[in-house]
């Protein structure tokens, strides 16, 4: 699943998409104050990002209406969203990291990871809960003291 555009876009205009899909998702509308609220931006800012988002075809925009995705700004959303819990998931269930920790920490790596990485981590995750985890070859507590560095 190649989306040429999303490389194009930076870490804040990705921001953007997934605080809009977010929104919708929400409230069934997106508007430039819940944009700013929630990014914690200015609505000038806010103003600026969506005329470049509009000119990349990724939104419908007007001024004083509501913003809404275009299809493939959604397409791309979905994906900046999938690399979002996926990181998340692989923070939490490989690497043991407390939730609010690796909801921050994904946050920032969703920007610079490719989607072949997210796909290989999905993989690895799902590999490790439904072979290594179900059958027994390590238990919950044993892969702790592994990721933790206890030896015993």
């Amino acid at each position: 699943m190649k989306i040429t555009t999303e490389s194009k876009l930076t870490s804040n205009m990705e921001d953007y998409l997934e605080t809009i899909m977010n929104l919708e998702k929400a409230n069934r509308v997106a508007r430039v104050k819940d944009i700013a609220n929630n990014l914690k931006v200015k609505m000038p800012s806010v103003t600026a990002a969506l005329k470049v988002l509009k000119e990349k075809g990724l939104i419908n925009y007007e001024k004083n209406s509501f913003i809404s995705l275009t299809k493939n700004g959604l397409k791309i959303a979905k994906t900046i969203i999938n690399k979002h819990k996926t990181l998340t998931r692989f923070l939490e269930t490989i690497l043991l990291i407390p939730f609010e920790r690796a909801q921050d920490m994904a946050c920032k790596m969703e920007h610079a990871i490719d989607y072949d990485a997210v796909t290989r981590m999905t993989r690895l995750i799902d590999s490790f809960e439904n072979k290594m985890m179900a059958s027994g070859k390590i238990d919950q507590e044993g892969w702790k003291r592994l990721i933790e560095g206890e030896t015993s």
